[in-house]
């Protein structure tokens, strides 16, 4: 019987001790739909701005090549002609006219790609501008009805 009045007497002290630390770390009720719908938000911008990257790489790839096409063909026309009189004197023309082309082709690919990086990023940064001020919302004290 000194066994079972024993374990009586422990279960009893240490019921509110474990209640206590309970207490202690007793939070607020959680909204699981709002975290849940958060997390949602979360996953749904990442997986647009990796849409919106993808997408932007791949134009830019594509505007490169057709850019680099189109300096090759200019190219190649002018070694076609390379025997012709009149194209000898136009060489330095065309040479200066294919590295302006060649440089309107750079500058627009810097911008075609920093358009891709800043409509991606606002994808992001809009998201946690959203998050940050739904957290400050759920911190505020609550208003008497």
């Amino acid at each position: 019987m000194t066994s079972k009045t024993t374990q009586d007497s422990t279960s009893e002290t240490t019921q509110p001790t474990f209640k206590k630390i309970i207490d202690v770390f007793k939070t607020p009720r959680l909204d699981w739909t709002a975290m849940a719908e958060s997390h949602r938000k979360d996953i749904d911008a990442l997986l647009q701005a990796n849409r919106d990257a993808y997408e932007g790489i791949h134009a830019i790839a594509e505007r490169r090549n057709a850019l680099l096409m189109e300096e090759l063909t200019q190219w190649n026309d002018m070694f076609k002609s390379a025997i012709d009189p009149q194209a000898i004197k136009q060489r330095a023309e065309i040479g200066q006219n294919s590295l302006a082309r060649v440089m309107q082709g750079v500058r627009e690919l810097i911008e075609l790609e920093g358009s891709v990086r800043n409509r991606t990023w606002k994808v992001l940064q809009d998201r946690v501008q959203e998050r940050v001020a739904n957290l400050q919302a759920s911190l505020q004290p609550k208003q008497p009805s």
